[in-house]
């Protein structure tokens, strides 16, 4: 599946069809997430997130908010998945960062699921900070 996506990503050119491009980033970032949760790999792990940053930097928030929260939500998640396993604090702090911003938007569009989601995933970062402090 990764594979497949790298190719999907290599096949445009981020000039000329950016929005595209971006989709396709995020599409890679979610397999590498998936396997690198499913195997307990740090090193797709990391893949995720900078697929997920390319993404963001390709996508328009004006022209496509949701695509762009829940890729904010992705890498949120990807954040605290190697933030939690590396145990490092300012990983899951900028998950928290990451995962407000789509919240916010998640509200904005008054999408109902994806902002429970959000404030779920909010809620357990919040809990594991919490744990990490005392």
């Amino acid at each position: 599946a990764v594979d497949h996506f790298r190719s999907a990503v290599d096949a445009k050119n981020r000039e000329d069809a950016p929005a595209d491009w971006g989709r396709r980033q995020t599409a890679l970032g979610d397999a590498l997430l998936e396997l690198g949760k499913r195997l307990n790999n740090s090193e797709w792990l990391y893949d995720a997130e900078a697929a997920f940053r390319q993404g963001l930097a390709a996508l328009s928030a004006e022209e496509d908010p949701l695509h762009v929260a829940a890729c904010q939500h992705k890498l949120g998640d990807t954040l605290l998945q190697i933030g939690a396993r590396d145990g490092d604090r300012e990983m899951l702090l900028e998950s928290a960062e990451v995962f407000s911003e789509a919240l916010q938007t998640f509200e904005a569009l008054e999408d109902q699921a994806l902002a429970e989601r959000t404030k779920a995933a909010l809620g357990s970062l919040q809990d594991m900070l919490e744990d990490r402090d005392s």
